[in-house]
């Protein structure tokens, strides 16, 4: 069978101040509010009157009655402990910072070591460059170089 086509109603459009302050909805609203209240406020009476008996029974609260107990009265040995929710990340950001930390130690240590190298290599270039007024090596220098050479080899075997 074909279709028949009617004509769509239009429906009045409402401003969102009215839509917002309809009496209607403000009075859902206000009442499932004041039950979600009134429940919260119910649950914490209970909840509280369960724990002063609980302390009167000379039970901890939460614990002394429940079904976690073994058949003798005693608490299970082997309890689960509950981890932080961020203790995972937490440990990760830790570890990742104490890493920044060590290489940024080990980066600061080996420029040190650069910078010194550095300026031992242009001391000696210093030494070895200079001459005598007529032009000639200055032999001091050269023979001290020649004495610290023979030493670094002889300490490496």
């Amino acid at each position: 069978m074909p279709k028949t086509e009617e004509p769509k109603r239009r429906t009045a459009v409402v401003a969102l101040d009215n839509f917002a302050h309809r009496k209607g909805v403000k009075k859902a609203l206000d009442e499932f509010r004041e039950r979600k209240e009134k429940k919260r406020v119910e649950t914490a009476k209970a909840l509280r009157s369960y724990q002063k008996v609980m302390k009167q029974e000379g039970y901890e609260p939460g614990r002394g009655a429940s079904r976690k107990r073994g058949a003798e009265g005693t608490e299970p040995e082997t309890k689960k402990r509950r981890t932080h929710m961020f203790q995972k990340p937490v440990q990760q950001a830790e570890e990742r910072k104490k890493g920044i930390e060590e290489s940024q130690i080990a980066k600061e240590k080996s420029e040190k070591e650069r910078k010194n190298r550095l300026r031992e290599r242009r001391q000696r270039t210093k030494m070895l460059t200079q001459r005598t007024k007529h032009g000639q090596p200055v032999m001091k220098n050269m023979v001290h170089d020649i004495l610290n050479k023979l030493e670094r080899q002889k300490d490496r075997p």
